[in-house]
């Protein structure tokens, strides 16, 4: 009982990141960062109909990705598929994203939101947890 309250306050603690990581990126941005984020914009995604293309699919499977995170709080079977596939392919697509830079608060969110990414994992196949969606 205690291990499902952890894992429960585990998602509430990432969707908590998330809110602070939407907030820092786009509200507290320092000019430089933005500069240089700009200057290093991947070329290929310079055409505007391809940033729009990429941007509208980053969207969908973020929106997906927060959907599996409600499954998993509710222990749904098809959570556990659709957050890792999500996962996967959002990692994926940051190989595409090119070089950028982040200000010292945006950075400190990305890494505990990987350290909680890495701990969902680590719940949803290495303990009892994962039981509870077979």
């Amino acid at each position: 009982m205690k291990l499902e309250k952890f894992f429960k306050k585990i998602i509430l603690w990432y969707f908590f990141l998330l809110f602070l990581y939407f907030i820092s990126t786009f509200y507290y941005q320092s000019s430089a960062v933005q500069e240089f984020n700009n200057i290093n914009f991947p070329q290929w995604w310079n055409n505007d109909s391809n940033l729009i293309l990429i941007s509208i699919f980053m969207l969908i499977v973020s929106l997906v990705n927060l959907f599996s995170l409600y499954l998993l709080y509710n222990f749904k079977n098809n959570g556990k598929k659709i957050y890792i596939i999500s996962f996967i392919i959002l990692i994926l697509m940051g190989f595409l994203t090119g070089p950028l830079a982040a200000d010292p608060l945006t950075y400190v969110i990305e890494g505990l939101s990987a350290t909680l990414n890495g701990a969902l994992i680590v719940f949803l196949y290495f303990t009892p947890i994962s039981k509870k969606f077979d």
